[in-house]
């Protein structure tokens, strides 16, 4: 049975492989332990068979002491090897997770770099035509706003594909990332927006041509990963609720919404700080 530290090993390495094929780095002493881990996992010659070599050979007595304590060791049950493969998986993990850590912070930054570029370009498209557009209305736009309205719906995908590597560079570098919360906060600015309208776009994934993505633009977001030191999550509203106002001729009822309150909060201090 796999303990928490082999756990967590295979999880590390999973997540450096990510970050690594979307442009970061590992340390050399990573790259070695790394390799003397998968060594040992991945034996392909038993001692026992060693053994049977060794005696029909020209082994040294003493090789062929130690080769047979191997082998009786190979014998053991599933439940004691099983001990020394999760004891060693502790330590490994540990000296990787030490050696990540070093080239952490430059990895996020790396593909952070990469993510916001690639938003960049996205939101231009966006602001150059509708990426909804009816098509038929294309024929009397320009050449940049056809070209425009192809490519958005080819770049949208790429942003939703980048995602991983940036969640695993994030998780690496030692953030906590609380589920769909923590991905839109680390991939949009949300912000002074209605935060209701922000996540029925986060939520729409098929009601456009350019995803959430577009989405997002027209709800006023800005697609962009967060330096390290500003990545806060981006809460859900609380769900609308259904009040009652006693009137001259009855009970009025109305759903309110609190994300409106917090909303008219924000214009009405963006209008006294103009």
């Amino acid at each position: 049975m796999a303990s928490a530290d082999s756990t967590n090993l295979a999880a590390l390495i999973g997540q450096v492989e990510t970050v690594v094929s979307a442009g970061g780095t590992t340390t050399t002493e990573y790259e070695r332990v790394l390799t003397r881990w998968r060594d040992f996992t991945n034996q392909d010659r038993t001692a026992l068979g060693r053994l049977s070599d060794a005696l029909t050979g020209d082994a040294h007595p003493d090789d062929l002491a130690t080769l047979n304590a191997l082998a009786l060791a190979e014998q053991a049950s599933t439940p004691d090897r099983a001990y020394v493969s999760n004891h060693a998986a502790g330590a490994v993990f540990t000296a990787l997770r030490g050696e990540v850590k070093k080239v952490s912070e430059a990895n996020y930054n790396t593909i952070r770099e990469a993510f916001n570029v690639a938003a960049e370009s996205f939101t231009k498209l966006c602001r150059t035509v509708d990426p909804d557009a009816d098509p038929a209305t294309l024929m009397t736009g320009t050449d940049a706003q056809r070209k425009a309205w192809a490519t958005a719906a080819i770049q949208a995908p790429q942003l939703d594909q980048m995602i991983p590597s940036l969640e695993a560079a994030a998780r690496l570098a030692g953030i906590t990332i609380p589920g769909n919360e923590g991905l839109l906060a680390l991939t949009v600015n949300p912000g002074k927006n209605h935060r209701r309208r922000i996540w029925e776009a986060w939520d729409n994934t098929e009601g456009s041509r350019a995803g959430r993505w577009g989405a997002l633009i027209k709800a006023g977001a800005t697609i962009e990963a967060p330096k390290l030191d500003d990545y806060k999550p981006y809460k859900r509203p609380a769900d609308p609720e259904w009040k009652y106002v006693r009137g001259a001729i009855g009970t009025k009822q109305y759903l309110e919404d609190p994300a409106d309150a917090e909303h008219a909060a924000h214009q009405k201090h963006a209008a006294q700080a103009a």
